[in-house]
């Protein structure tokens, strides 16, 4: 007999949230890079750190062209396949010695992996959920993301410090994931069917949206200017996350222990500002996201020119803030751009967003070699100037943005009622 998933609706709600674990997944090896670099003198730092950054660019690749993957696969199969290939990919490192280029190689298919279930988590609450309840299910999926965060990157931390290949077995979390997916996760309704039940609205709305010819229009130039600013700031964060290692153990503060717990409480902070959103949004408007992208500035400035382990974790702490309620900032401008039920700018937003932690730490590392700088202290310098520089950006677009924003603000309201 087929599978055909729970209708219990607080079921269906925690295995979405499940799914929803793995979108962070990435970080349990941040831990032990300075462990793998050390250990592994005949590659240079920056291919090391590729086994952290090489899933940005599979997952901003997958992301770009997931609409069209979508189209041929059934939900719940493209979820399952996903897990399957998150599990698959991401224990296989252990077993592979150092083989960096082929654990790297093993990273890109587990980045295809993460590059599904985003957008996927995505798309079943938008085929589940409306209207507040799916404002809710966006919100606590970002505090599942950050749980799931901390769990990989805390187990790979603690695990990494017995053998940094270890930090890998992590991944056998999403095990369960699979398996509770497998019985519980149904397979959405139809678009159509769902159009024809009372959104028609939105069906004649996504025709005025393309172009006479069919075609979608050109992306407007604030949303373009956007994308750049999202671009320097998730170079930051992932010098943050790739760097944060180093600079412990250079400080003498320990090893990737240490380092995993500073991951930890960058996406603890990360978990409550992104439940905290919301009413942030609604109290400072305009200025939430140039708010959010200066105090990241701060933070990085922080754990640069820190002198205790203190220090590091309060610059760690803030950064999460800053990260969580930034990158929510940036999406809900996007949605509030979308026309006609279209994910257009939001799935290049997860794509721009990935691309900039791929290419930040070739970027970080090009800055450094010019300025005569090296990883860890001097990385974190130029981070918290180029956040500045996005904080700069974001202040004016947002000046632009702030009609759009005030109107968002009044329908909330309303719709609160």
């Amino acid at each position: 007999m087929a599978i055909k998933g729970t209708r219990n609706p607080l079921v269906l709600k925690a295995v979405i949230l499940a799914v929803a674990l793995q979108e962070t997944g990435g970080g349990a090896v941040a831990p032990v890079i300075s462990t793998i670099i050390s250990e592994n003198p005949q590659y240079a730092a920056a291919t090391v750190m590729l086994i952290s950054t090489m899933p940005f660019l599979s997952i901003a690749l997958t992301s770009a062209f997931y609409e069209h993957i979508e189209r041929h696969f059934e939900k719940r199969a493209l979820t399952l396949f996903s897990i399957a290939l998150f599990c698959l990919a991401g224990i296989t490192p252990c077993m592979l010695g150092d083989n960096i280029p082929l654990i790297i190689a093993m990273r890109f298919c587990f980045g295809i992996a993460v590059g599904c279930l985003v957008p996927m988590v995505m798309s079943l609450i938008n085929s589940f959920y409306k209207g507040k309840e799916r404002a809710s299910m966006l919100g606590l999926v970002q505090t599942s993301g950050s749980i799931g965060g901390v769990a990989f990157q805390t187990i790979g931390g603690y695990l990494g410090a017995a053998d940094w290949h270890y930090c890998f077995l992590a991944y056998f979390i999403s095990l369960a994931v699979l398996a509770f997916a497998f019985f519980a996760l149904p397979n959405p309704p139809a678009t159509a069917a769902r159009d024809e039940a009372g959104t028609g609205d939105d069906a004649s709305s996504e025709k005025r949206y393309l172009a006479p010819t069919g075609k979608q229009p050109r992306l407007p130039l604030g949303i373009v200017a956007s994308y750049l600013c999202l671009f320097v700031y998730m170079t930051c964060i992932i010098t943050f996350v790739n760097n944060i290692s180093i600079i412990v153990s250079e400080s003498g503060y320990g090893g990737a222990e240490v380092a995993g717990l500073c991951l930890s409480a960058h996406t603890v902070t990360g978990m409550l500002a992104g439940v905290l959103y919301g009413p942030l949004f609604g109290k400072l408007r305009t200025f939430t996201l140039p708010i959010t992208t200066l105090v990241g500035a701060l933070s990085l400035m922080i754990i640069y020119s820190s002198n205790s382990l203190t220090a590091i974790f309060a610059g760690s702490g803030l950064l999460g803030i800053s990260a969580a309620a930034t990158l929510a900032g940036f999406f809900n401008s996007f949605s509030m751009r979308e026309q006609g039920g279209s994910s257009r700018y939001t799935s290049l937003g997860v794509t721009v967003q990935f691309l900039g932690q791929f290419l930040g730490s070739f970027i970080i590392e090009i800055i450094l070699s010019r300025t005569g700088g090296s990883f860890g202290h001097d990385a974190f310098l130029v981070a918290s100037i180029a956040c500045m520089v996005a904080f700069a950006g974001i202040s004016l677009l947002s000046v632009a943005e702030k009609g759009r924003v005030e109107a968002e603000c009044r329908l909330t309201t309303e719709g609160t009622k």
